[in-house]
């Protein structure tokens, strides 16, 4: 593919309006997303996490926090701003965890929120000739050099 150039995959469909972000009736969405290590005072485990940058704060799922036995600082309530208007009132649970990269050569504390489930499961990357052509621009793939 060439630099600069955009890729039409989607099939023509129908897009109906939704309130959900992942209400999608487009075939495949990438999203950002890098394996690291995270971990509490008592469990260290490997995941996938999602880089979004239109989020205003980090979030953890309770069953990861659960997993990795965290124990909440406190609460905060948080206004939800949806697609189409809609505003939720919710209160998390708050943590403080640790991140680092797969080799360990970086780490951070990092508060987050509990939140039930982050998203819908997202699948690997399997498209041979797209990772090839992210493998030719330099582009390395965590994903699917780690299994978690």
């Amino acid at each position: 593919m060439e630099k600069g150039k955009a890729r039409e995959d989607f099939s023509e469909t129908e897009n109906n309006d939704s309130a959900l972000s992942n209400a999608s009736i487009r075939k495949r969405v990438m999203l950002q997303t890098i394996i690291v290590k995270i971990s509490g005072a008592k469990q260290k485990h490997m995941i996938r996490l999602i880089i979004d940058s239109g989020s205003s704060g980090s979030y953890i799922s309770e069953f990861a926090a659960r997993k990795l036995q965290l124990k909440d600082i406190g609460h905060e309530t948080v206004v939800h701003g949806l697609f189409g208007g809609l505003q939720k009132k919710e209160k998390h649970k708050k943590y403080v965890i640790n991140l680092s990269n797969v080799d360990n050569s970086f780490d951070c504390a990092l508060n987050v929120m509990e939140q039930k489930t982050i998203c819908a499961p997202i699948p690997k990357l399997e498209n041979m000739k797209l990772i090839e052509e992210f493998k030719n621009c330099g582009i390395a793939l965590s994903d699917l050099t780690v299994n978690v």
